[in-house]
């Protein structure tokens, strides 16, 4: 079963509130920058094919594993392997 929709904005748990760039991935989940998560942090989401969220990564800032998505996140891409790379 794969991913066929995605609540886009809410504050409710699994809804986005700042919704960036989104990228399908080779396994039939999807991956999306989330600039402003209820925390008040930005993270890349990783989301099965299922609709779980299976990984958060990085946090907004500029040292290492941060990044800065409400500036700096113009394209979210997925490489064959699954690897993603953020513009």
């Amino acid at each position: 079963m794969a991913v066929r929709q995605l609540r886009l904005t809410g504050t409710a748990a699994g809804e986005f509130t700042r919704l960036g760039p989104l990228v399908a991935l080779p396994n039939g989940g999807v991956a999306v920058v989330e600039s402003e998560l209820p925390d008040g942090r930005a993270a890349i989401l990783v989301i099965d094919r299922t609709g779980k969220l299976v990984h958060r990564i990085g946090r907004d800032g500029s040292g290492p594993g941060e990044f800065q998505p409400r500036t700096v996140a113009l394209a979210l891409l997925a490489t064959p392997t699954g690897d993603l790379l953020l513009v």
